[in-house]
């Protein structure tokens, strides 16, 4: 780097505690630091100098920053490509804007001290800022095409996350201590003279993996998800109970049901230990969505994932991590849950189909019919509507079955039976459309 301080005499007092190793790079004269390890406001460079000086370090391939104490407001919009990996852990950042910036090598940036504002719509290569303090509003945007990992972070102000991310992303283990919007959107395009407008696009922020797993919320009820794509994001360990989601993009299940990510990546893990050891907390995670859901007043989603937190249920019993529950079990075959309407009301025509051919049984071991008895049209249809009023505990029409021996046993147990399938129909109705 000699442009920095070539003219200096003695070495910079640095001292990098994780490595044991001291700052390579001259003192500047009358200081004990180098240009970029200067702690005192007074006898830093100004942003635009300290820019130049970081420039002609990448271009020596230095990718060594850390512990650099920027200045107090550093701002660069700058189009220029950083191309050498760079170090910045245990670095003091202000007020730090980065725009347009472009690293192509890899970043680490852990264990950083962010005093000030955190602006960044920077595009990343790859990116690793951990164990991070950020003290006051923090906007991270931008891109990155491969991993951005903020694991383990702290932030004390206002969070806001936006851009196009490609890669992985993650901000597992940390804490949120105020407002949080997690924000993609849709591409919307001008009409330009007589050309037709082009549809709009959906940014769904997220196209990799997604790990929000184990994060603190300090006012759950201040997260909110607007526009983005939660097919492939991590939530287990998390608690989402008030957070608020406007159009976001859930995974879709075979059967239709939506749900959590979670689900799929535990179930198809090829890890046994993992796929038993953590069904509590996706049971858990399941629940905690169902209410922040519920809360959301989205009552059909909320039923997606309550049939997702009882089918863990069923997975934890197979595993003998739960006792048997002949009661959850019907109640699943019956209506899944509560959850499925077709499924109710399709068991509610077995119960009648069942009804009609037993009662048909009975007619023909009658004395005065034979099995050869070919009833008439109007005689079937008779009978049919007569299944159906004893399912649906109306009345019987007098009949030709009347005095038939068996016939009141089997109408009592049909119409014992009916109202409680007739009860799971209006239920899961009801849990779709209720506001």
């Amino acid at each position: 780097m000699g442009a920095a301080g070539s003219r200096m005499g003695g070495d910079c007092s640095y001292l990098d505690t994780l490595k044991s190793v001291r700052c390579p790079r001259p003192a500047r004269r009358q200081s004990d630091f180098c240009v970029f390890h200067e702690p005192d406001p007074a006898r830093q460079v100004s942003t635009a100098r300290f820019v130049k000086l970081l420039a002609v370090l990448d271009r020596n391939q230095d990718g060594n920053w850390r512990g650099f104490v920027f200045p107090r407001h550093f701002s660069t919009s700058t189009k220029d490509i950083t191309k050498s990996d760079i170090d910045l852990s245990f670095s003091n950042l202000g007020n730090f804007s980065l725009n347009n910036v472009t690293f192509a090598g890899k970043v680490r940036a852990d264990n950083l001290v962010v005093s000030g504002d955190f602006i960044s719509s920077a595009h990343f290569n790859w990116v690793r800022a951990r164990n991070v303090e950020f003290q006051r509003t923090t906007r991270i945007g931008g891109s990155c095409s491969t991993s951005a990992d903020f694991n383990s972070c702290v932030f004390h102000g206002p969070v806001y996350v936006h851009g196009n991310w490609e890669g992985e992303f993650s901000l597992q283990g940390s804490r949120f201590l105020d407002f949080v919007e997690i924000r993609g959107g849709w591409n919307i395009y001008a009409s330009v003279g007589a050309a037709k407008q082009k549809p709009p696009t959906r940014n769904p922020l997220f196209r990799g993996q997604v790990t929000l797993q184990d994060i603190k919320f300090s006012h759950p009820s201040r997260v909110r998800f607007f526009s983005v794509s939660l097919e492939k994001t991590l939530f287990v360990g998390t608690d989402l109970i008030g957070a608020q989601f406007y159009d976001v993009i859930w995974p879709k299940f075979k059967d239709g049901r939506l749900g959590l990510y979670d689900e799929i990546h535990m179930l198809t893990s090829s890890d046994p230990t993992y796929r038993v050891r953590d069904l509590s907390k996706l049971e858990a995670a399941y629940r905690n969505c169902r209410l922040a859901l519920e809360r959301n007043h989205d009552y059909s989603t909320a039923t997606d994932f309550y049939v997702g937190e009882m089918n863990v249920r069923q997975i934890r019993r197979k595993n003998g991590q739960l006792g048997k529950n002949f009661i959850e079990d019907v109640y699943r075959v019956l209506s899944n849950y509560g959850a499925s309407p077709a499924r109710a009301f399709g068991i509610l025509l077995a119960f009648t189909a069942i009804h009609f051919g037993l009662n048909q049984l009975l007619i023909c071991s009658a004395t005065e019919f034979t099995c050869s008895w070919m009833p008439s049209l109007s005689h079937f249809l008779d009978q049919a509507a007569g299944s159906v009023r004893v399912v649906t505990l109306q009345r019987l029409l007098s009949g030709p079955s009347d005095d038939i021996p068996g016939q009141s046993l089997l109408d009592s147990v049909f119409a014992g039976l009916a109202p409680v399938q007739i009860a799971l129909v209006v239920l899961a109705i009801r849990s779709r459309i209720r506001r």
